[in-house]
């Protein structure tokens, strides 16, 4: 007789229940030809390990067995939902009276043959049954393969999602995304009255860097210091290429002193930096213009970006490599006081994101 394998195949398996060797070696010859793995048990207790055990297509179950009869075999396999759907044809020789009969049903066989066994008969039935494990199968596998397609699908399409609102080069959301990100996030602000401050920041003299060391060093310096200002900000704030050096931050729930507390240790972890691309060893700083919306009116966004844009003019005039800011305000103030309350972020907190 078979002994249980330690991994299933596609091949179907048949499992014999019979306390008799005898019996079981006989359906075994009879079920020869049916293309299937046959395995048995010589008891109810045994058979219910294997079936756990095991994926069966089909049960073959003797009713009179000691201990445990194949009545209360079939009820258990029926309350278990890792077996309850396999076929069970109760196989027995000592009643075939009505009552006996139906009992065997209402265990849950969906057949019934009693001895002597006519081959043809027991073979045509398993044969039906084997057919409906294989198609069954057969439409388990279909829809396991459409859904790892419909997955593959799903993450082709996020991927081209984020693709589509990253800068090519540094990885960082782009001005497009930043476009549509702001217009909600000021949105969010007036509706709730909330800080929100923007940050804009341009590298000092980069046209110098192309100039002198070429287009490829230029490009180095902007992937590096996309990770500091990354690597720089906190979780919640979002950082942009703006476009060409310049970036920009959106610190949502932010009042003024946390996003100059912020950009100054941004401008600082820049300046620190040593720039590094084959034989090129660079210093290089950032000027940074900051804008706090503290009220909004229609056309809010532009706005701030242009109050950001006139601070990152003065840190330029003033001799860069410095953070200049002011609050944009309008005709009434909110009722909260700059930098207080809830709405204020801790300007120590670091991001722990992975550099995008």
């Amino acid at each position: 007789m078979s002994s249980a394998p330690s991994t299933l195949t596609q091949q179907p398996a048949i499992l014999i229940v019979d306390d008799r060797e005898a019996n079981l070696l006989a359906l075994e010859s009879l079920l020869e030809s049916c293309n299937a793995k046959i395995y048995t048990a010589t008891s109810g207790n045994e058979a219910l390990s294997l079936l756990l055990e095991l994926s069966f297509s089909l049960v073959l179950l003797d009713v009179q067995m000691p201990d445990m009869d194949g009545f209360e075999v079939a009820e258990i396999m029926r309350s278990n939902p890792q077996t309850q759907s396999i076929p069970i044809i109760f196989v027995t020789a000592i009643s075939t009276e009505k009552d006996y009969i139906f009992k065997g049903y209402e265990s849950g066989a969906v057949d019934y043959l009693t001895k002597p066994i006519e081959p043809v008969v027991l073979n045509s039935k398993v044969k039906v049954f084997l057919e409906l494990w294989t198609e069954k199968n057969k439409l388990i596998s279909a829809l396991t393969d459409l859904e790892e397609a419909n997955q593959k699908i799903k993450l082709q399409h996020d991927k081209l999602q984020e693709l589509a609102i990253r800068d090519h080069l540094t990885g960082l959301y782009h001005r497009r995304w930043f476009d549509e990100v702001s217009i909600k996030e000021v949105a969010h602000a007036v509706r709730h009255k909330i800080h929100l401050s923007i940050a804009m920041i341009d590298i000092d003299y980069f046209k110098k860097v192309n100039d002198s060391y070429g287009h490829s060093t230029g490009d180095e310096v902007l992937i590096q210091v996309s990770k500091i200002l990354h690597d720089s900000i906190r979780e919640d704030d979002t950082l942009f290429r703006y476009g060409g050096e310049e970036f920009v931050i959106l610190f949502p729930h932010t009042c003024h002193a946390a996003a100059v507390a912020t950009c100054e240790r941004v401008r600082q972890n820049v300046k620190k930096h040593n720039f590094i691309y084959n034989d090129v060893s660079l210093n290089l700083s950032v000027s940074i213009g900051i804008a706090e919306l503290l009220e909004l009116e229609q056309q809010v966004v532009s706005s701030l970006i242009e109050n950001a844009d006139e601070q990152l003019y003065l840190a330029k005039n003033k001799g860069r490599d410095q953070v200049s800011s002011s609050l944009l305000q309008t005709t009434s103030i909110m009722t909260h006081g700059p930098c207080s309350g809830k709405n204020a972020n801790n300007s120590t907190k670091r991001s722990k994101k992975n550099a995008g």
